[in-house]
């Protein structure tokens, strides 16, 4: 799990009913890079260091780890 500034916490006040949380920890590829750009279209479940190793194939860094 990678939700270090609390984006999973169930804190949410009386007025809601529930709550959900998605497991996105499959979600953990880039799907393409555009290489002239340097756009890259990436799924929401990777882990920073995962993500970087696997821009490091096609000679690119995110250089910071959202």
């Amino acid at each position: 799990m990678s939700s270090f500034c609390g984006g999973v916490e169930t804190d949410v006040g009386d007025g809601y009913a529930g709550v959900l949380s998605m497991d996105m920890k499959r979600m953990d590829k880039f799907i393409e890079i555009d290489l002239k750009s340097r756009a890259a279209h990436i799924q929401a479940g990777i882990l920073g260091p995962d993500l970087e190793n696997q821009l490091l194939t096609k000679n690119l860094t995110l250089r910071h780890f959202p």
